[in-house]
């Protein structure tokens, strides 16, 4: 309900009441999930939300055979009726907020944009 209301806050509150709700199938409609109706609904802040408490994006819609990421990529809005190619969550910015929390959740041990290319490609040989 909170996803289709498009409230961001009741959202987070039921995920932080229950964590499995990130993920869990919703039995009346199809097994659908609320990363599904998310993307379908073109809720980013929602999307975000419930990828930031574990839900999974490959989880298959078993009323569409597609996954978030699939429905997400292809920008349909069960809203408009329109596409907006590579809009995940109906958010033009979707990609570098999403980069940005798992940056946040899990910063690079080494900042890689201010090494010099020569840098980068010896410590990458180093590796193998």
């Amino acid at each position: 309900a909170a996803i289709v209301a498009g409230d961001a806050k009741a959202l987070e509150r039921h995920l932080l009441d229950d964590p499995s709700r990130a993920d869990s199938p919703n039995t009346d409609c199809h097994d659908s999930r609320p990363l599904h109706w998310s993307t379908g609904l073109q809720r980013a802040d929602a999307t975000l939300l419930l990828l930031k408490h574990g839900a999974n994006p490959y989880a298959i819609d078993k009323n569409t055979g597609k996954d978030a990421v699939d429905k997400g990529l292809t920008g349909f809005s069960v809203l408009s009726g329109k596409a907006c190619p590579g809009e995940l969550g109906g958010c033009s910015d979707f990609w570098a907020r999403l980069d940005g929390f798992c940056v946040a959740r899990s910063p690079p041990a080494v900042d890689w944009a201010r090494l010099s290319v020569g840098t980068r490609i010896w410590r990458v040989i180093a590796k193998f």
